[in-house]
């Protein structure tokens, strides 16, 4: 998780719906639960940002990994599935617009909050979580 996702998601929360320890900061002790432990994008079976924002989406577009999360995405070969969570004037602008289709290119998996009018808001974690429940019983 990033520091800025703990405003909108706790990371307790995280945790107990993934039944596994969040790392939030790159530089703080890492969390195990694995004695044999790979890092973060070795280990993992798929990715969620959950709620992703326009920075990170720019970050991952451009190949820019200055943080824990952007390490990670650049590093994993698993599955990435993105749920936004963008002001809708920021998701109109071209630059988002061109992050997004780049990363659709790149395989990244956007969840659909099924609203036309506000694309841009955050899904319902039921819909997250089907997502997730079809990417994974694709592998």
């Amino acid at each position: 998780m990033t520091p800025n996702s703990v405003n909108f998601v706790s990371p307790l929360m995280v945790q107990r719906e993934a039944k596994r320890p969040v790392q939030i900061e790159a530089f703080e002790l890492p969390k195990m639960y694995d004695p044999n432990h790979k890092s973060l994008s070795q280990k993992a079976d798929l990715l969620i940002l959950a709620p992703v924002s326009a920075n990170t989406l720019g970050k991952a577009a451009n190949g820019i990994a200055d943080n824990l999360l952007a390490t990670t995405i650049m590093s994993t070969k698993a599955p990435i599935v993105a749920a936004m969570h963008v002001n809708p004037m920021m998701y109109s602008n071209p630059a988002v617009q061109r992050n997004i289709k780049q990363l659709k290119e790149d395989g990244f998996i956007f969840v659909d909050n099924g609203n036309e009018e506000t694309p841009s808001k955050f899904p319902e974690i039921s819909k997250i979580m089907s997502t997730v429940e079809q990417v994974l019983n694709q592998k």
